[in-house]
Formats: C-alpha cells, structure tokens, sequence
C-alpha cells in the first residue's frame, strides 16, 4: 500500500511541474515526455498490483496490452512533435491515445476486484489522460 502512495506522489509532482515551461512548443514536447514516464509508472504500478495478488492474470494481460498501445501512441506523440514538428500528427496520436485510455478505464480496468488497487490504477490513467489533454491545450 506504501508504494501506491508512491507512484500517486509521483503522478502527482508530474502534473504539477507541467506548468513551467514558457514557450509553448517547448511546452508541449516536454509535456509528451512526461505522459511517457507517467504510462511507465500507471503500467508499473499496474504491474506490482498484479504481482501483490490483487489482479487476475487474464485481466493483467488484456491490461498490460493495452498499456503498451497507448505507450506506443505516447512513442509517435513524442515524435511528431519533438522529431517532426507535425501539429496534424500529434493530434492523431493524442486522439489515438486518448480512445486507448478511455478504453482502458471504461473497459479494461473494471476486471480488477479488489477497490484500492482499481482506484489506483484509475487515478494514474487519469493522470495520463490529464497530461494528454494539457498537450491539446497547447496544441491550439
């Protein structure tokens, strides 16, 4: 239970630093490397939760397959903008990831039984969906 206090400080000190930056492109290719690290630590965390007993192993594959696809779309998200500098192509991959997430929170993580550890879960998708939706913002 210690280290979902952990992983939700972290989620919770990466939202925070994202209003920093100034300029806003800047802005927005940091904030796409933030949303990788923050879908490292939900997929982390998801991954101890099943370690720890509190997710069926068929809920923790169909899980963790679909965390990889919104860490692929983080991976073109990162791309188009740090690499290509394309406005269309990172709105692509920001709606790509943002179906996957909601996919995921709508769908994916009601087969996890026990409360706190789909709270957890959750709250750190929403905290990727957070960081997807300050690019977005940026975007415009």
């Amino acid at each position: 239970m210690k280290s979902f206090y952990h992983v939700v400080s972290v989620l919770m000190v990466s939202l925070l630093l994202t209003g920093f930056s100034c300029d806003k492109y800047a802005k927005a290719g940091q904030l796409a490397k933030d949303f990788a690290a923050t879908v490292l630590v939900a997929q982390q965390l998801e991954i101890q939760a099943y370690n720890s007993g509190y997710i069926q192993p068929v809920s923790h594959v169909v899980i963790q397959a679909k965390f990889s696809q919104v860490a692929d779309a983080g991976v073109g998200l990162d791309r188009a903008i740090n690499q290509a500098h394309n406005a269309q192509g990172a709105k692509a991959q920001i709606d790509v990831a943002a179906s996957l997430l909601s996919d995921l929170s709508n769908n994916q993580i009601t087969g996890i039984k026990d409360e706190k550890t789909r709270l957890a879960v959750q709250a750190a998708i929403v905290s990727c969906q957070s960081i997807l939706d300050n690019i977005a913002a940026f975007a415009q």
